[in-house]
């Protein structure tokens, strides 16, 4: 008979298909898929990925038409929507993107000063889990309306909405109403951190 290494599976319905490592989870919810289990290969149709990890305070969904799962580490879709919410149902900002992609990646583990931390064990580098979201026009939509477009979109999705830090919206006398909007610039331009330093676009709309 057949091992799981060499199994496929075709689904329709109510499918899921779901990724534990430790105490992060991804489930992949679709109407339709192709799943190679020895390859931990999929496309998905009409499809949501449900990120959870304890150090989000809301879980990550991605939204996507068609969506495929490269390896057991890489996901990519043409034409994607990403938010971060108690309910999927009705997200008030989402993040509209194309040919993105989500990356399980290894990086360095630092230190309190930004030094590689070394397992006293192994006398090994130490290393983390990371997902890494990139992208290429990005659209920022408010309740459905676009607010900001960018050419490209990367970062850790930790920070579910990539480089939009904050949004602010408000009304007075003075000013009239008031729209405003904190950006990452390291990831605005897709370059990485460097430690230490923090820099930040203030986009704002002031009607008055």
């Amino acid at each position: 008979g057949e091992t799981t290494d060499t199994l496929e599976f075709y689904l329709s319905g109510n499918v899921e298909i779901r990724t534990i490592t430790g105490k992060q989870s991804e489930i992949l919810q679709c109407d339709e898929c192709y799943y190679d289990v020895g390859r931990n290969v999929a496309i998905a149709l009409r499809s949501r990925l449900e990120v959870r990890d304890p150090k989000m305070i809301y879980p990550i969904y991605f939204d996507a038409d068609e969506m495929f799962r490269l390896n057991e580490n890489l996901y990519q879709s043409n034409n994607v929507e990403v938010y971060s919410t108690i309910l999927p149902s009705d997200p008030g900002l989402k993040v509209q993107v194309r040919e993105a992609t989500l990356e399980m990646r290894d990086i360095p583990k630092r230190g309190l000063f930004g030094s590689q931390v070394i397992d006293p064990e192994t006398g090994l580098p130490e290393t983390v889990k990371q997902r890494w979201f990139k992208g290429r026009n990005m659209v920022v939509r408010l309740e459905g309306v676009p607010v900001f477009g960018w050419p490209f979109v990367q970062g850790d999705i930790d920070d579910p909405l990539g480089p939009l830090e904050n949004v602010t919206i408000g009304a007075s006398r003075t000013f009239g109403f008031q729209f405003g909007t904190t950006w990452d610039i390291y990831d605005l331009i897709g370059m990485e951190k460097i430690d230490g330093t923090r820099w930040h676009l203030l986009l704002d709309i002031l009607t008055r």
